[in-house]
């Protein structure tokens, strides 16, 4: 839980989405169409992920590996 909070933080930091109290987080609209897109795969990836047991910790540190490849 704490990394997807640090995530959105970021994310807000960047001025890329929104938070909007009592009602979520949105992209804002002024992010551009591939940030939306990113942002739509990394859920599907997340859906993946959970649907084949994968724990959270462990998709942040297959991400990690990618990232450093």
């Amino acid at each position: 839980m704490h990394t997807v909070l640090s995530v959105y933080k970021h994310l807000r930091d960047d001025g890329v989405i929104e938070m909007r109290h009592g009602r979520g987080a949105f992209v804002r609209q002024d992010a551009g169409n591939a940030l939306i897109r990113l942002t739509e795969l990394a859920e599907q990836l997340m859906e993946d992920a959970r649907k084949l047991g994968m724990p959270q910790p462990e998709i942040v540190q297959l991400i990690r590996g990618v990232v450093k490849a």
